[in-house]
């Protein structure tokens, strides 16, 4: 079982995803925060299976891409969404 989060990098999305990577194999996606991303990684993924892509959850490819990673790690059973920004309402 695996757990998809978009934009499971910062905020929220980072504490849920420490959350559930306690349990399952996780796959985060980021858009512009790769450092974070990675450092989440790094801090999270000791005995648990944790991955970060990048993905701008607005265009069908890269969802695409961000269910298959993940799919990579077992099937998925929970997909959370974590986008912030508002950027695409200007």
């Amino acid at each position: 079982m695996t757990a998809l989060v978009l934009g499971g990098a910062g905020g929220i999305g980072a504490a849920v995803t420490a959350r559930i990577v306690r349990r399952e194999p996780v796959l985060v996606t980021y858009l512009d925060h790769a450092e974070r991303a990675q450092g989440l990684v790094a801090e999270l993924s000791d005995g648990h299976e944790l991955r970060a892509v990048r993905a701008d959850i607005t265009t069908t490819t890269d969802v695409l891409a961000a269910f298959d990673a993940a799919e990579e790690l077992g099937p998925i059973d929970v997909v959370v969404d974590c986008v912030g920004g508002w950027d695409f309402l200007a």
